[in-house]
Formats: structure tokens, sequence, C-alpha cells
């Protein structure tokens, strides 16, 4: 490869590396603002919030959990990361570093999952003798809010931009002959349904715990607590709009640019270009259809190759 061209495409692949840990420290941080937002709500009806209180001293604990992932991350991913920025090196492509390759998207994502698991769990058991309800509220919205949205905007924002680079780890070969994880694609078209089930069921169990506060508490207590439902129920449904745009953002665009590439290689094979491919950039069906479109038409560019020269010999 010459040395322009060489380094060239190293600093392409710095700046996707750059790009993929920028959606995943900004999916956190904003998976850390919602939860701060949702445990705030509280303090514009009353003048002090248990649950805000509790929160205020977890702000250390995400940003070291966030860390803690960064730093997994980098040292579960480094024979991929080694072979992937370094092209010059001449590394060989071996199955573990094809197989990090197709999990790069799951395994951001269940670290970052992970960490908020343990920052959920960790500051609920720091309240729950103090509050039933506040350890509750506090659950509900790590685990049961910013985890799974930070979760899912790093699934399928990751694989958006990382799906073009998939065929780099399979020059010869195909992402099916590799055992990894792969998402099909009756579970993505689930992963909208499941979003806003999830969101009910905190929305359910929010109205729940408040609820469970209600009978022991002053009449102007009592206004507060409704006023706290209604606005944690509205930031749920923001959140819940919020979500759809993203999955239309990044799930959506990612099945329409498959179907878009492949309409545009048919028409180029319909117009008599056979050197038309699709690139394989997943193990999901989509990958299984543009591996199959490519044995087609090298198929019919063999048959081709025959017919011209059954008609030379002909002649």
């Amino acid at each position: 490869m010459d040395a322009e061209i060489l380094t060239r495409e190293k600093r392409r692949r710095k700046r996707v590396s750059q790009k993929i840990t920028l959606i995943i420290l900004g999916a956190n941080l904003a998976g850390a603002f919602s939860a701060v937002l949702f445990f705030s709500l509280a303090g514009y009806v009353r003048d002090t919030s248990s649950v805000g209180q509790s929160f205020a001293g977890t702000g250390n604990l995400i940003i070291l959990l966030i860390v803690i992932g960064f730093m997994l991350g980098n040292l579960s991913f480094k024979p991929l990361d080694r072979w992937y920025e370094r092209p010059e090196t001449d590394l060989p492509l071996t199955p573990q570093v094809q197989r990090l390759a197709l999990n790069n998207s799951l395994h951001s994502t269940l670290i970052s999952f992970a960490m908020w698991m343990i920052a959920g769990s960790i500051s609920t058991a720091s309240v729950i003798s103090e509050s039933v309800g506040a350890a509750l509220t506090i659950f509900m919205g790590m685990v049961g809010v910013a985890g799974p949205m930070t979760a899912l905007l790093i699934y399928f924002a990751v694989e958006r931009l990382w799906s073009r680079e998939v065929p780099l780890f399979f020059p010869t070969g195909q992402p099916n002959d590799v055992h990894a994880f792969r998402l099909s694609m009756r579970r993505r078209l689930f992963v909208p349904s499941l979003v806003g089930l999830m969101l009910m069921v905190v929305m359910t169990l929010n109205t729940v715990a408040l609820a469970y506060e209600y009978p022991a508490l002053a009449p102007q207590a009592q206004a507060e607590l409704i006023q706290i439902v209604l606005y944690r129920q509205l930031f749920l449904l923001g959140i819940a709009v919020l979500a759809a745009i993203l999955l239309t953002l990044t799930l959506g665009r990612y099945m329409a640019d498959a179907v878009e590439t492949l309409q545009q290689c048919m028409a180029d094979v319909q117009a008599g270009r056979l050197e038309a491919r699709l690139p394989v950039t997943s193990n999901d069906e989509f990958g299984a259809l543009a591996a199959g479109f490519n044995a087609m038409v090298e198929g019919l560019q063999q048959e081709e190759v025959v017919r011209r020269l059954f008609s030379l010999y002909v002649t």
C-alpha cells in the first residue's frame, strides 16, 4: 500500500475510533443528565427532596464508573484496536479480531449498562433504609430509564457507524462464518415496542411508589405529591419522544441505508454493470442478503464470460 494512502487510511480509522468514543461518552453523559433531571423534579415542588439529596452524592460515583467502563472497554478491545488502528503493521487477521469486530456494538453497550446497573444498585442500597419510595425512585431512574436508554443509543449509534468498517475484517470470508452475537431483523423491530413498554413500567412503578406515601401525608404535601407524579410522567413522555427520534436516526437509518444500497446495486446489474457488489457489513439478514446478492452477480459474470467465449468460438 502506498505510504500516502496508508497515512490517509490510518487517519480515517483514527477518526472513526474517536467518533465511537464520543458516542459512548455523549450517551453516558446524556443518561446522567436524564437521571439528574428525573430526581430533581421533586425540587420544583418541594423545598427539600430526600431523593435529590441522596442522588447528589452519586454524581462522583457515576463519573467514576464511566471511567472504569472506558478502561474495561480499552482492555477488552485491545486486539481489535491494535489491528484496526495500525494498518501498516500487517498483523494477522485472527478469528478473535473478527469476532471482536462483529461484537463491537454489543460489548460497548454491555459495559455501559453494567456500570449503570452498579451505580443504580449502590445508590439504591444507600437510601433504602431511610425511604423505600426514594430507593425505588433512584432505582427506576438509573436502572429503568438512564441505563437502558443509554445502552440502546450506544448500540444502534455505534452499529451504524461501525458497520461500514466490518468489510475490512472479512476480505475473503463472510461474517456468518464467525460465531458472534447476531441481532435479527425481528428483534430489531421489537426494540421500539420494548422501549415503550419499559417506559410504561417505569411510569407505573413511579406512580405506585409515590401513592404508597400519599395516605400518610398532610393535604399540602398530598397536593405536592400529585404535582411530582405529573412532572415525572411528562418527563417520561419527553424521554419516549426523544427515544423514538433517536431510534429513527440510528436503527431506522441503518435499515433504510441497507435497502437503498441494495436498490442501487440492483439497478447497476440491470444496466449491465456486473462488477457491482454489495458490502457485507453485518451477520444479520442484511449481511446474508448482501452475500447472496454478490454470489448471484459473480455467477452472472461467469455466465457472461462463458457466453462471450462461446460466441467467439462459434464465430
